[in-house]
């Protein structure tokens, strides 16, 4: 690892758990976790609750789970179709509008 690198984790992305505020910091500079602990501190409104805690901890007790979970969701979703041509023709001929304004206008 670079002296200098900082590595920074959290559940929330790879983990599909956005209501987990749960992450971490990882450098060998004590001076960079001081100052980047104070500025959490700064930052922060309140502390997580015991129950997040709880939860993290049986999150990263789960993380191959959650991620394949996450993973398969993703691939499935890439197998959708974006936009039919048929949707794309009605889209630029201006079709969809004017059925919107005429059904608003009624």
């Amino acid at each position: 690892m670079y002296e200098r690198a900082i590595s920074l984790g959290a559940l929330s992305k790879t983990h599909g758990l956005a209501g987990l505020r749960l992450g971490w910091i990882a450098t060998k500079s004590a001076n960079v976790l001081r100052r980047m602990s104070t500025f959490k501190d700064y930052l922060t409104i309140s502390n997580s609750a015991a129950s997040e805690n709880n939860l993290s901890a049986i999150a990263v007790r789960h993380t191959d789970t959650l991620i394949a979970r996450n993973t398969n969701i993703l691939r499935a979703n890439l197998r959708l179709p974006t936009t039919s041509s048929r949707a794309t023709r009605i889209a630029s001929s201006g079709i969809g509008r004017a059925r919107a304004r005429s059904a608003s206008c009624g």
